[in-house]
């Protein structure tokens, strides 16, 4: 072992390595998962003895029982360490590099991140920082008190026999009239956060009604009772060993006697699947559990593998609500199965009050309209505080209250009261936190929402125009599209050049087909190269290849749902575009919508009996296909279109004014063809211009170099730079000729001529790429030029 360390980052190393040497030994006799979760209880299970018996002096390791004496010599020698090391010390720093927050509550966050970030991110597991779990605790005590009328709050011991009787309502089935009516949950524990929390909220209430001798006595009898009706499910062991040990240590800082051993209800259990072969203890408190206060911060992960029949069935009146949409995959999120949990459980006890803290995307997702309906129906009043912080959002200076990318928020619900209120924090996650520990009344005073069908919103919305309303959607014309691929890897499939994706390929051991080679559209005006083998992508997307992929056709690129402010998010296509083409972030995608659909008989996606028949005709045919194609890439980029009905084109697919008259369509659909030929030329390499020009040198390079030199056109690390008319590359060499208004073009919520050389940092560029970079920037200008067009004929 080496000298102990003092600071908080060395402790966390020297235990993820212990957990290491473990998980070897424990390797020999046990699967990778048992060996995994065995390392991470016995380090954990040390710390946690090590923290309650440092003040006493010099601790004994306690046994694993599933340790051999290999792995128990093990953990001697890490407690011999942790005998040297100054518990104060290490105290001051982690104070210092965490921001004051609690060491045992962080300490299995950092662990497991230095043992074995998989794991984490596998489950899910992040930390809940204290401030945000007292002011869910907080809310769900006032929700009580105000809502409830129980005036005590989490610490009332009024029966359910009176709650009912107060409420109209039967006590649920199998629960004793005396029974008090505060049982509470937490179905994803962790460290014990949210239970901590309340143990502190509910002696906070102690305190104000009690005083002196008559504290401590009430307090200590107060105890055992409320103990067992607190209850918490987690699926990890280490977690849930930690969570006992800060559980006391809390009820040990309130002065809590320990007279008599307390009868936790903290079980090891998956809280999304039905118990069937497990301990009858667990068993018993899943299936006969009814708690009326249901705490929370469940873990999120899209792709959940929680898909037992049980939890299936439960979330099934969700997905039934959005049953026509093609991918429900965002309704697989562990964090939605965990809201479908506290609804099952609602609907037990018929008067349960929640408080979440999740991904916010249920607030206004366009697939999340059932699931926000059916919390509506059992918590008809609510609290929503928009913590904010997707930081793939677009939204800059908007930190996470986690280490999470994913913005967040909290809901408090009560099943008394019709209000509906909302308030979005946005700013720096200090500050977040601070106003989290003690919020003003203008923190919590948000504006009050009516959520209403079909679409049950839980954010406000700016006003549709209702005349958008009667346009046709951009789905309803085109029925097929898809979203582009998807690699799950493209530092691997997505090269710049053949020869460096050939590279790529190799080099993470799959074999080299030139065949399965295909220009892809990766971001607006960047196309790069695409190992297409569908066995190795992560979504190929063949239903949507095998229409565009060896075939003459052209594709429409929109998005269904737009979180930035500015609305540029068009494209056009001959071939794939790829997953996050013009938004990569956590919620919005974008579709692909082909013209002419494969088969037999190549037939065209479109269906046009919702617009006029004058609009159908001038549609008809082949001709009239592309007609329609160009038409409306004129309409996308109209700047009057894109303002006007911003709010509808953030909600969903495009909606398209085709009500015009056949000349009206004509004029839009020959500028719409400048248009796409313009684009589709960029992509192939061929800048098209209408009117004669000296094309790419009207941006020339400029710089060092000499004569016989090229400048140096390496991108530098935090390049390029705009200034004086010219996007320097580094500080020696730009191009020159790039106005202010061309460098901030905006497609897809990109500024188009910085990303394209912000994605090649530290890449030198080619006389080719160069090339391409020039005609790039001419492509933007003869389009800003286009579209001063198009706004002069109006299309609204």
């Amino acid at each position: 072992m080496t000298i102990p360390p003092t600071t908080a980052d060395a402790f966390v190393r020297e235990a993820a390595a212990t957990a290491r040497g473990l998980q070897r030994l424990a390797a020999v006799e046990a699967e990778e998962a048992t060996a995994s979760d065995v390392a991470q209880t016995a380090v954990c299970l040390t710390v946690c003895a090590w923290l309650e018996h440092t003040a006493a002096g010099k601790f004994e390791p306690p046994r694993i029982g599933e340790l051999n004496d290999a792995g128990q010599a093990v953990i001697g020698g890490f407690a011999e360490w942790l005998n040297q090391c100054s518990l104060a010390e290490l105290l001051v720093d982690f104070q210092r590099t965490h921001s004051g927050e609690q060491f045992g509550l962080r300490f299995f966050e950092l662990f497991l991140h230095a043992f074995d970030p998989r794991t984490r991110l596998k489950r899910g597991v992040f930390f809940t920082p204290a401030p945000v779990a007292q002011f869910i605790v907080e809310r769900a005590d006032d929700a009580l008190r105000t809502q409830l009328r129980l005036e005590r709050g989490l610490a009332d011991l009024t029966c359910w026999a009176d709650v009912a009787t107060r409420f109209a309502r039967p006590a649920p089935k199998g629960v004793s009239p005396d029974e008090p009516f505060v049982q509470i949950l937490d179905p994803a524990l962790g460290t014990g956060t949210l239970l901590i929390a309340v143990i502190h909220r509910v002696w906070q209430t102690f305190q104000k009604c009690h005083a002196g001798a008559e504290l401590r006595s009430q307090w200590n009898l107060f105890v055992p009772g409320f103990v067992k009706r607190m209850t918490g499910f987690e699926l990890m062991a280490t977690p849930l060993a930690i969570s006992r040990t800060q559980l006391l240590l809390k009820l040990a800082e309130t002065g809590y006697a320990f007279e008599t051993p307390l009868e936790w209800q903290l079980f090891q259990t998956n809280s999304l699947e039905l118990p069937l072969t497990v301990a009858p203890a667990v068993a018993d408190a899943k299936v006969t559990l009814v708690p009326t206060v249901i705490l929370g911060n469940p873990p999120y992960r899209i792709s959940s593998q929680n898909q037992n029949p049980w939890i299936e069935e439960l979330c099934q009146p969700v997905k039934q609500a959005v049953k026509h949409e093609k991918n429900r995959q965002p309704l697989n999120d562990d964090y939605v199965k965990f809201f479908v949990l506290a609804l099952h459980y609602a609907r037990r006890s018929g008067l349960a009050t929640l408080g979440y803290v999740t991904n916010r995307s249920y607030l206004d997702g366009m697939l999340h309209r059932g699931l926000r309906q059916q919390l509506l129906e059992a918590f008809p009043h609510q609290e929503i505080i928009d913590l904010g912080g997707d930081t793939r959002g677009g939204t800059t200076g908007d930190q996470n209250v986690f280490d999470i990318t994913q913005g967040v928020a909290v809901l408090v619900g009560s099943p008394a009261g019709t209000k509906v209120s909302y308030v979005r924090w946005q700013g720096f996650r200090s500050d977040k936190l601070a106003r989290l520990e003690a919020p003003s009344d203008d923190d919590l005073s948000g504006v009050v929402i009516t959520p209403e069908s079909p679409d049950y919103w839980l954010a406000p919305r700016a006003m549709v125009p209702r005349e958008y309303l009667a346009f046709p959607s951009l789905k309803e014309l085109m029925p097929f599209s898809s979203p582009g691929v998807k690699t799950s890897a493209d530092s691997v499939f997505i090269g710049f050049t053949p020869e460096e994706l050939r590279s790529q390929v190799q080099a993470a051991g799959h074999e080299w087909s030139e065949s399965l080679l295909q220009r892809v559209l990766y971001r607006p005006f960047d196309v790069r190269w695409l190992y297409y083998d569908p066995a190795l992508l992560g979504r190929p997307r063949p239903e949507l290849a095998r229409h565009v992929l060896g075939h003459k056709n052209v594709s429409l690129i929109a998005m269904r749902q737009v979180v930035q402010d500015t609305i540029t998010h068009f494209g056009v296509c001959e071939g794939l575009c790829c997953h996050g083409t013009f938004y990569l972030g956590n919620k919005g995608q974008d579709y692909q919508f082909p013209l002419w659909l494969a088969g037999d008989e190549p037939r065209v996606n479109l269906e046009l009996s919702s617009l006029p028949r004058s609009a159908q005709d001038y549609f008809a045919g082949e001709a009239g296909a592309m007609r329609f194609v160009t038409c409306v890439y004129a309409i996308f980029y109209s700047t009057d279109y894109r303002q006007r009905y911003a709010a509808g084109l953030k909600s969903d697919f495009p909606r398209l004014p085709l009500m015009h008259e056949p000349l009206r369509l004509s004029r839009l659909s020959v500028l719409g063809l400048r248009l796409v030929n313009l684009h589709l030329g960029f992509q192939r390499g061929e800048f098209q211009r209408d009117e004669p020009s000296n094309g790419t040198s009207a941006f020339p390079l400029v710089g060092g170099g000499t004569e016989k030199e090229l400048p140096d056109t390496r991108i530098s690390p935090g390049w390029p730079k705009h200034e004086n008319n010219t996007a320097w590359l580094n500080p020696a060499c730009g191009i020159a000729g790039v106005s202010s208004a061309l460098w901030s073009t905006e497609v897809g919520g990109y500024q188009v001529c910085r990303k394209w050389l912000k994605d090649r940092t530290n890449r030198p560029l080619s006389p080719s790429e160069l090339g391409t970079y020039q005609s790039l920037l001419a492509t933007a200008e003869e389009t800003r030029r286009i579209t001063v067009e198009i706004d002069a004929i109006g299309v609204v």
